[in-house]
């Protein structure tokens, strides 16, 4: 999940190995929200993914 509509719908973020996160370090096996993934400048976000960081997750399906 990697190209840009695929990240604007992210559900959330595995942690696969640590980094800092603002004043905070994130832990593997963590799990970030959809609001925390979306609060990553762009360009952080994709060094994240490209670095194997973090590996994002689609949003649940909603009902319509």
């Amino acid at each position: 999940m990697n190209t840009p509509t695929e990240i604007a719908h992210a559900g959330g973020a595995y942690v696969r190995r640590p980094f800092t996160l603002g004043q905070r370090t994130v832990n593997s096996g963590d799990v970030l929200s959809a609001t925390q993934v979306r609060a990553i400048p762009k360009g952080n976000l994709r060094a994240l993914i490209n670095l194997g960081k973090i590996d994002l997750f689609p949003s649940a399906p909603t009902d319509h």
